[in-house]
């Protein structure tokens, strides 16, 4: 664990610095490149002293801002994160062979499939109802009818469930919850397996955010 020390980026230069003498090299065979990998590491920084922007390299900061718009919104298609000044998404779009052949892009131009901001904005909730009585209670609770087999009058039901909006609301109205989490990780039907996986968000009064954990 790496915690701030004043100055935001000596942390992060820390776990560079350690990544570099500890690390291990790995070819990755999704992006053809080898990286070298330190597992197990945290870096942490309190946002009341500002917001940890790296100066080591270049920030593209409008493309990370117009990612995170996109992801707010559920944005699947690469020309809408364009609309927005962010191009980050371009190549995977449309020219990453291992993202062109994942069956869940459909293979339309600039097709991203459920990426990020789809799993935390439409997370799909799908539930089989073996009666009416069931299926209605599915209806009224928010499902939709998705497909009908009379002859085992059984009933696929779905929802989508938009986890930022849960996450708020529960902030807004129950922070102690220690359950305030936004997921992206989706085995079944995701395109990008998340480097974001997840967002644990703790806090202390309506307002205040204690703890915002973000695993990689």
């Amino acid at each position: 664990m790496t915690t701030d020390t004043g100055n935001p980026m000596q942390n992060y230069h820390d776990l560079l610095r350690l990544t570099l003498e500890q690390g291990v090299d790995q070819f990755n065979t999704r992006t053809g490149k080898t990286c070298r990998a330190l597992v197990g590491h945290q870096l942490q920084y309190d946002l009341r002293e500002g917001f940890p922007a790296l100066t080591t390299r270049k920030l593209p900061f409008k493309n990370i801002v117009g990612e995170l718009l996109g992801f707010f919104r559920g944005s699947d298609s690469a020309a809408d994160f364009r609309a927005l000044g962010c191009t980050f998404w371009d190549r995977n779009a449309n020219e990453t062979a291992a993202w062109l052949a994942n069956p869940h892009r459909a293979g339309r131009t600039d097709f991203l499939g459920r990426i990020y901001g789809k799993q935390w904005t439409d997370w799909r909730d799908s539930r089989v109802a073996g009666s009416r009585e069931e299926r209605d209670a599915l209806l009224a609770g928010g499902y939709t009818e998705r497909l009908h087999d009379p002859a085992q009058g059984m009933w696929l039901m779905e929802r989508g469930i938009n986890q930022l909006e849960d996450a708020l609301r529960k902030l807004l109205t129950d922070p102690s919850d220690r359950r305030i989490i936004v997921s992206a990780w989706r085995p079944t039907n995701s395109t990008a397996w998340p480097c974001r996986r997840a967002i644990w968000i703790t806090g202390s009064s309506p307002s205040t955010i204690r703890a915002c954990s973000m695993s990689w």
